[in-house]
């Protein structure tokens, strides 16, 4: 049995030289079975269960072969390894979860006896270290354990890209997708159907049924989701649907707001005449197509803004029983309302269907939609104009009663408030861009509500066409609440998609009740993803908060720069620096679409996942270094507004990266070990960063530079910040070097008034102020020239540059508005008092076009001390 034994072990042995060790521990356990006396067999097996990162069972095989040394009294050197191993196992295995504090209480007594092994090494030997370094884990064992909570929510509160220098967002207040039934498809195209089957959910999947909507923007979808009617009637009161509504800009928000509680006025009814219920559905109509309303619509919709300022303000319980406006968005969305408010005042292409071609003739004179026909006798002046219109015999005539119809508008309609947002998309004048083709929104929805079965029992009314279409999709959202009544919640959540959903899933969402969902069963994200890294962010944020690996999708679609792509592979590299097919093994999710110019989707994969279905080590350490340099050293954009593309990704998201990868399935020691390699400032690489303008051609993925080490100190004050807030909330062991701070306590705030004087002219007037491009470069100003460090930031990578421990850049910076005229930033107490008594300076940077972007650099004594 001896021989038999020794020629598994031979056999495993090649298997774990060629990193299969599962295979290889498989053959370990064989041999162990043929020789169950022998202590180097389980010593084997732990060896391979370690590189599995399977720690508990690695310590049991450790203690195993510990338990046969004895029984054997076999004083090999065999011991002091079994010692090191259990010290990396136990360190490892500890800081992840996989061994509980009390699994080392049932065993103390024989770690203790195999840690003794550890201290007649020498000083400076592996067995030495590593001792040191468990014992170092095991001490802050409690400390991180109850910490880990609070450390998460502060990880997630951090900012996850690089600043703009403008925070003004973009507002579209016309979407830009066509309406979809999330259930059902993610829009009309043939090739856009996708059903979830909801008659196949189980009873416990139907009760929890989550969709979540990010860049929301006009709320178009919500409306479309009837599920329930298509549900057996066994299954209805089963069905619970929560809809989270999350869009970044708050006027888009405040909007879908008031057009809800003026939809909550025809779902409760309220006694209204019909009159009156037609004047509320033509003030939706006119707030969510129109450009500008009538005059009485204009009231009513003043009167609702009115109204949702005081339920933000006071009663948030007031507002209707299937809506919930987070509270962290309440101080936003009344900004918006304000200004609509107060602000205001009184200031005044493609082919149509043939439904629409007689009204399209109206609008280009009058530019306003017809109203139905109860409401018209408001507007005489309309109806000889549009009586001409419709008359063939009489249309040559209608153009010398325009005039009246015009003045009539210009008296008695108002413009559309919801189309005024506080900080963008302002004309000099104060008012939007409406450079849209009105009649492609009312088409999108017409032959949504014909795909969606809501004209199915009426046609277009030829009196007042684009009204019946709005009416026929809004009485549909109306009769979908009043079915659905107790069985449906809407919810409102201001803020950045990737930012929101790290809140969720590391448990820092403490506005949002206790009850509501983290996990979805499905998510559409429009263009988000646009402004966002791509699947890379998603993959980081979204997948994970999807509810059933295989079943829950995230998708989206690519609208900004659609026309810079050479396909769906280039797409997906430029972001991940990955092919789709490898998303699984790096990942760990699942591209099934990637279709550039229509949609693209995502699939969460059941994790942990096995090492054998994840990526090898040495791919698994390129890819991260990959992404790492690509964050420190992104690639230029495309100068191009149709081509230009973003990469926005800062440190922060590099440590929610490599939290992320351990959750599905990446050993510990893997990770810990890249990241204390950074930390020491160890790496070599063969990787190289890409210089070029975006996109990254596929190409990138294999070349390869000679070995060398790379110089990672300038951005170890950026890992500082964000490893003193968030350390016990990492599942891996990390070192900290003894000059970083070890809490948010040692960290200091500072601030330095930077008003848009001191911005040079391209970035103040010219470059685009709203893409995250900016960094803060700190440095000693005898040793540099400004531009040269930021001309150069790759040969700072590189280690070309000499005296780069002169030299800082931090990618997380708290806040930077040249509006405000503020720069905030945080640093560690040791190292600001060291740049402080050495005369640094700081300076904006930005990364598209390599420059500093101020005047002049702030010297450290205005760097202002913000308590």
């Amino acid at each position: 049995m001896a021989a038999q034994a020794l020629e598994l072990k031979e056999k495993g042995n090649v298997k774990f030289r060629a990193r299969l060790y599962r295979e290889a521990a498989n053959l370990y356990m064989q041999a162990e079975a043929a020789s169950p006396n022998d202590a180097v067999y389980p010593s084997n097996i732990s060896a391979a269960l370690f590189e599995l990162g399977d720690y508990n069972a690695c310590l049991q095989a450790i203690l195993c072969a510990s338990n046969k040394l004895k029984a054997s009294q076999d004083q090999s050197s065999l011991s002091e390894r079994l010692s090191t191993r259990l010290a990396k196992a136990l360190t490892y295995g500890i800081r992840s979860g996989k061994i509980t504090l009390d699994d080392v209480q049932q065993n103390a007594e024989l770690i203790d006896e195999l840690s003794k092994e550890g201290v007649k090494a020498d000083a400076g030997s592996e067995a030495t270290l590593v001792r040191k370094e468990w014992h170092r884990v095991s001490s802050e064992a409690e400390m991180v354990k109850s910490g880990a909570a609070v450390a998460r929510k502060r990880l997630a509160g951090l900012p996850i890209f690089k600043r703009t220098v403008d925070t003004g967002l973009e507002y579209y207040s016309i979407g830009h997708d066509d309406p979809m039934s999330i259930v059902d498809d993610w829009g009309p195209g043939p090739d856009e159907k996708d059903s979830m089957n909801l008659n196949k959910l189980s009873t416990e999947q139907l009760s929890r049924l989550a969709f979540l909507f990010g860049g929301v923007g006009d709320g178009r979808f919500f409306g479309l989701n009837r599920a329930h009617a298509k549900l057996e009637t066994s299954q209805q009161s089963q069905f619970r649907v929560h809809l989270t509504l999350l869009d970044i800009q708050p006027t888009a928000l405040a909007r879908d707001l008031c057009l809800f509680l003026l939809i909550d006025e025809l779902v409760e009814d309220h006694g209204h005449s019909e009159e009156t219920r037609l004047e509320i559905m033509a003030t939706i109509f006119y707030a969510y197509f129109g450009v500008v309303m009538p005059s009485y619509c204009h009231q009513r919709f003043c009167e609702v803004v009115r109204r949702a300022m005081h339920l933000l303000q006071n009663d948030l319980h007031g507002l209707p029983s299937w809506l919930y406006v987070n509270t962290e968005a309440v101080a936003g969305l009344l900004d918006s309302l304000r200004h609509w408010d107060e602000d205001l005042g009184s200031r005044t292409v493609e082919p149509v269907p043939r439904e629409f071609q007689l009204e399209k003739a109206w609008y280009n004179s009058a530019r306003v939609f017809m109203p139905p026909l109860t409401l018209r006798k408001a507007h005489d002046e309309f109806l000889v104009v549009w009586a001409a219109i419709q008359d063939p015999s009489r249309r040559s005539s209608a153009g010398g009663l325009v005039k009246e119809a015009q003045a009539h508008v210009f008296d008695h309609w108002e413009p559309n408030p919801s189309l005024f947002d506080l900080v963008t998309n302002r004309r000099v004048n104060g008012y939007p861009d409406m450079g849209f083709n009105a009649f492609s929104n009312i088409d999108a929805f017409y032959h949504a509500c014909r795909r969606l079965g809501l004209l199915s029992n009426k046609k277009v009314d030829p009196d007042c066409p684009c009204f019946s279409v709005g009416q026929a999709f809004f009485s549909g959202v109306v009769d979908a609440l009043k079915t659905l009544k107790g069985q449906i919640k809407v919810e409102i959540v201001y803020g950045e998609l990737s930012h929101e959903l790290a809140k969720m899933g590391l448990g820092g969402d403490g506005s949002r009740p206790d009850d509501f969902p983290k996990k979805y069963s499905r998510m559409w994200m429009s263009n988000v993803p646009d402004y966002t890294q791509g699947a890379f962010n998603m993959a980081i944020y979204a997948v994970p908060s999807l509810q059933d690996p295989l079943v829950s999708t995230a998708a989206f679609n690519c609208l900004l720069n659609t026309g810079i792509w050479d396909g769906g592979e280039e797409l997906c590299y430029t972001y991940t620096h990955l092919l789709p097919h490898e998303l699984p093994s790096f990942l760990g999710c699942r591209m099934d679409k990637f279709d550039a110019w229509g949609y693209i989707t995502l699939k969460r994969l059941p994790t942990p996942n096995s090492l054998h279905d994840l990526a090898p080590h040495n791919e698994f350490t390129a890819w991260l270094t990959r992404v790492l340099f690509a964050i420190l050293v992104p690639p230029l954009l495309s100068q191009s507004m149709m081509g230009r593309t973003y990469y926005p990704s800062n440190l922060v998201s590099f440590v929610d990266l490599l939290i992320h990868v351990h959750n599905i399935g990446f050993p510990s020691h893997w990770i810990a070990g890249f990241l204390s390699d950074i930390l020491a400032n160890k790496v070599t690489s063969d990787v190289s960063p890409f210089m070029g303008r975006t996109p990254i051609p596929v190409s990138e993925r294999t070349r390869r530079v000679a070995q060398r080490k790379v110089n990672l100190q300038p951005w170890h004050a950026d890992l500082e910040n964000i490893l003193a807030v968030s350390y016990p909330a990492l599942p891996f062991p990390v070192r900290l070097p003894d000059d970083f701070a070890k809490s948010e306590d040692d960290l200091v705030a500072f601030s330095v008034d930077a008003p848009i004087s001191c911005f040079d002219h391209a970035t103040a007037r010219i470059l685009n102020p709203v893409i995250p491009v900016m960094a803060l470069l700190f440095f000693k100003p005898d040793k540099y020239l400004s531009n040269a460090l930021a001309n150069n930031v790759d040969a700072l990578l590189e280690g070309l540059i000499k005296n780069s421990d002169c030299v800082q850049i931090l990618t997380m910076v708290d806040e930077l508005d040249m509006h405000k005229g503020v720069i905030r930033w945080r640093m560690g107490k040791q190292r600001a008092a060291k740049m402080k008594a050495e005369a640094w300076v700081m300076g904006p940077y930005r990364f598209d076009e390599r420059e500093i972007v101020v005047k002049r650099l702030f010297s450290c004594g205005e760097w202002k001390e913000v308590k």
